[in-house]
């Protein structure tokens, strides 16, 4: 799916906003929320940028009017920060793009003896 679009699924959700295509998956990129069948928000209101970490990327939360026009997303400085070095945003401690914990992956690249003896 690209450009703007409404979808219902079998769990009656709906996804309503703007879409790109990347590599075969539509991902949100622009205005977009997400919300259960009895109305309630699951994604809030914002601007989203989805890539291939992290479909449904909140880049700012924001309440939307209308749908009729797109606000493109654009990364804070933070943001851009944390996309680079794969931690939390740099200026705000919101997500970054990766779903991995960070300090997991730190854990991991250390070496065994370290790791045993817990002076990490």
């Amino acid at each position: 799916m690209h450009g703007f679009g409404r979808t219902i699924d079998n769990q009656g959700r709906c996804q309503i906003g703007f879409w790109k295509e990347e590599k075969g998956l539509s991902l949100p990129n622009g205005n977009w929320a997400m919300y259960f069948k009895d109305g309630r928000e699951e994604c809030p209101e914002g601007v989203y940028m989805g890539n291939q970490k992290q479909w449904n990327r909140l880049v700012k939360i924001e309440k939307i009017r209308s749908f009729a026009k797109n606000t493109t997303p654009t990364l804070t400085f933070g943001q851009r920060l944390a996309e680079m070095f794969g931690g939390p945003c740099a200026m705000c401690a919101g997500p970054s793009a990766s779903t991995i914990d960070p300090r997991q992956q730190s854990r991991e690249r250390l070496p065994p003896e370290i790791m045993k003896s817990n002076k990490f």
